[in-house]
């Protein structure tokens, strides 16, 4: 008889309150149709009767009592929204037309209701009441307990459209805090910007603002050297690469070509051959591409990448070698030019001679000559006292050609 009674109570709790356990269809999927036999408050409906609208699907049931207590709750967000393209439809397993009705006339429901629906099987409901958001184009943006605070929190942000801040995203800069000051409290706290104790995003928002208002050397100073601490010392690669970017944001800085330079020594001399490495290896290209952002008319720029492709050192493949040739091409110095005519004698032997069209491309680009030229003044392309003859005559030319390139360039930077 103990046990009778206690299987009663049990049962009793069981339908007085919610089970949340719905293995419920995955946010984001397309939602499933939904069906009942029989409709309160409208006609058959089906999701070609709800193009254009947001859809919010009540699974409930007349015989609990968490339905009952949410009922109101959910009859007072469909007034506030039926105006605004949503439409609420309480759906229910239940035959009893009768108590459905009743139900529905004690609560007073406005909204479609259907009963005798086997939507829960399709949606996969197994306990009640439970709240399904579907958009405008029939994709679930949201399922859950209607008590739920995201329940409205969702439909504020895709009905009102309401920008909803999500937990992870950073605080907003302050406006109040000097630039300089924020900068020297990363540079004290970059340990844990890198290791991500401390939020890089946040780190990110505010920088750009402060570099996109006010080009201080000061602020070039202590972002870059934060930054590079970031590229170097980073546990996230996905943080590194941003870093990279935004070094390449200080355009003519000699600071950023500094700090691409030991880095790309830095990662230079370990061994990315492995597949673990490989997100490192897209790093070193990242940076060998960004570096004539920062330095396009800098010689040290082009020397650096120079020493980077012909160092025996360094542990990394042709590839690699090869976008640091390419970008040398970009950097607009008599230095260029002469540091990749000195590669041709290194191009002979494998594997350096894979490197050869990219050096004659690089050479071609930013000398702007036509390997058919005629009049290019060099004999023979493919070899090195040509062009070696042809530089010692245009390296003048060169010179003055692309000192008036910067200075037209900054002229108009400002």
């Amino acid at each position: 008889m103990k046990y009778l009674i206690s299987s009663i109570m049990l049962l009793f709790a069981l339908c007085a309150a919610p089970i949340h356990v719905n293995a419920a269809v995955e946010e984001g999927q397309t939602a499933p149709d939904f069906k009942a036999e029989h409709w309160e408050n409208s006609g058959h409906i089906t999701f070609k009767d709800l193009s254009g609208k947001t859809a919010i699907l009540w699974f409930w049931a007349p015989w609990s009592t968490a339905c009952e207590k949410v009922a109101p709750y959910i009859n007072a967000l469909y007034m506030r929204y039926r105006q605004k393209d949503v439409e609420f439809i309480g759906l229910t397993k239940e035959k009893d037309t009768e108590r459905v009705v009743s139900f529905i006339k004690k609560f007073n429901i406005a909204f479609p209701v259907g009963a005798k629906s086997s939507a829960h099987t399709s949606y996969n409901i197994h306990s009640v009441p439970w709240i399904v958001v579907i958009s405008k184009g029939r994709h679930i943006e949201w399922e859950g307990n209607p008590d739920n605070p995201e329940f409205q929190l969702t439909l504020k942000r895709i009905v009102d459209k309401v920008k909803i801040k999500d937990k992870d995203d950073p605080p907003e800069p302050d406006k109040n805090e000097d630039a300089v000051s924020f900068l020297k409290k990363a540079k004290r706290n970059v340990g844990r910007l890198c290791s991500g104790e401390q939020p890089p995003k946040y780190f990110f928002t505010t920088l750009r603002s402060y570099i996109s208002s006010n080009p201080d050397p000061q602020i070039e100073k202590y972002a870059l050297a934060v930054l590079a601490e970031l590229i170097m010392r980073g546990q996230d690669i996905e943080v590194q690469n941003e870093a990279v970017k935004f070094v390449a944001m200080f355009k003519h800085s000699k600071m950023g070509v500094n700090v691409f330079g030991k880095a790309l020594y830095f990662y230079g001399r370990k061994d990315l051959t492995s597949i673990k490495a490989k997100p490192y290896k897209q790093l070193l290209i990242n940076m060998a591409d960004a570096m004539p952002k920062c330095g396009k008319y800098d010689p040290n720029a082009a020397s650096l990448l120079h020493k980077f492709i012909l160092s025996p050192q360094f542990k990394i493949d042709m590839e690699v070698r090869s976008h640091a040739l390419k970008a040398m091409a970009t950097i607009r110095t008599a230095a260029s030019i002469e540091l990749l005519i000195n590669i041709f004698p290194r191009i002979k032997a494998y594997p350096w001679d894979t490197l050869r069209d990219d050096m004659f491309n690089s050479l071609y680009a930013i000398t702007g000559i036509n390997r058919n030229d005629q009049y290019s003044g060099i004999q023979n392309h493919d070899r090195y006292s040509d062009w070696r003859r042809w530089w010692m005559k245009n390296k003048r030319t060169y010179q003055e050609k692309f000192l008036e390139e910067m200075k037209k360039e900054l002229k108009s930077d400002k």
